[in-house]
């Protein structure tokens, strides 16, 4: 299958999200941006594809309502993985990364950290494989004191195409497939 670059990754990841969620009165919202780093998602925090301006839009639109049910609680940022390639160093990551949280903290909502997801790259390169262990033990480590977020590890384990477990995964062995997306929402759930 095509890797699809329409933000069909973060609907799959939405709909194993709901799916392990069902019923229990939990509206989830998305917002997909494939290919871009942590930093570059920092710099558009405010711009209408921004974190800050999504979770500002949705807050003010859950003020006007009667019901605080369509208040966002907590907001899952899963981000890093784009950085692997063009940063120098894990702090310079996990600062962009915390950044956004940051943000959502900004507008009033508690975030999830999610673990830099496994893959070939990262495997296979040691340099980037170093890289993702550290922004990850870092962004575990500073989570502790965080009243604000938690961290967790991410629930799809990485294997290749063609063995068990590799149908979560794009053959380029970097992107998860829609299965992989939707198991990593279901993983996602309490």
């Amino acid at each position: 299958m095509a890797r699809r670059r329409d933000g069909a990754h973060s609907i799959c990841t939405l709909l194993g999200l709901e799916e392990a969620l069902g019923g229990r009165g939990v509206l989830v919202r998305h917002k997909g941006l494939p290919g871009w780093t942590a930093s570059s998602m920092v710099q558009a925090a405010s711009s209408a594809e921004g974190l800050g301006f999504l979770l500002r839009r949705a807050q003010e639109a859950a003020g006007r309502k009667e019901e605080e049910e369509h208040t966002i609680t907590a907001c899952v940022i899963i981000a890093g993985t784009n950085d692997l390639a063009y940063a120098s160093s894990a702090a310079e990551v996990t600062d962009a990364v915390l950044e956004l949280h940051a943000v959502a903290h900004k507008e009033g909502v508690k975030t999830i950290s999610v673990d830099i997801p496994p893959s070939a790259a990262a495997m296979v390169q040691p340099s980037y494989g170093q890289l993702r262990t550290d922004v990850n033990d870092q962004l575990r480590e500073t989570a502790v004191n965080d009243r604000l977020r938690i961290h967790v590890p991410c629930p799809v384990a990485y294997n290749p195409s063609g063995t068990e477990g590799g149908e979560l995964w794009e053959a380029d062995g970097l992107h998860l497939s829609g299965e992989g997306y939707k198991a990593l929402g279901k993983g996602l759930a309490p």
